[in-house]
């Protein structure tokens, strides 16, 4: 086996690992997100992306952004956000699509393919896969951390999410 086939097996394993943690800790997000009155939900923190709301909508809409670039090779210029992700009922409807695309793209397998885009700003890169996926749990988890400042704001305990509680959870050897 060459090395390079090796590697790629070896990515994709620990992508898989890391964005099955990524799907559970958000959706622990949204479970304390959700049970906020929507005044709650939609206040102003001071933080960024200002709300619970912006900050979920920020990190799904990253995730379209993504999402587009690798499945259909389209660049966006915007990153949807609250007017695209209105309410709870359209995060949460934007949350399960986007994360079954990313599940297809995990299921495909290749995460050596080298992705051409265009950033924000109309900057091209170029990437393989694996890296931009890489590249998305790192941002989700610093915006899990921005959460845990709102939440805490607003009087509540936030989730336990880290990658120990989540092999924990799945093993089955949480707190009892």
């Amino acid at each position: 086996m060459e090395e390079s086939d090796r590697d790629a097996r070896l990515n994709l394993h620990a992508l898989r690992v890391l964005w099955e943690h990524h799907w559970w800790s958000f959706e622990e997000f949204l479970t304390a997100a959700f049970a906020l009155s929507d005044e709650e939900f939609q206040r102003e923190l001071g933080l960024s992306y200002g709300s619970v709301h912006g900050i979920l909508a920020h990190i799904i809409g990253a995730e379209q952004v993504w999402l587009k670039r690798v499945v259909a090779g389209e660049s966006v210029s915007i990153i949807p956000g609250t007017q695209e992700m209105r309410d709870k009922a359209a995060i949460k409807e934007a949350w399960e699509m986007t994360k079954v695309g990313w599940q297809r793209v995990l299921q495909e397998g290749r995460m050596e393919r080298v992705i051409h885009y265009r950033n924000t700003k109309g900057q091209e890169f170029s990437d393989p896969l694996w890296r931009l996926m890489a590249h998305l749990v790192d941002h989700s988890a610093t915006y899990r951390g921005i959460l845990i400042s709102a939440l805490r704001i607003l009087g509540r305990t936030p989730p336990a999410s880290g990658v120990i509680m989540y092999t924990r959870a799945v093993s089955g050897k949480g707190q009892q």
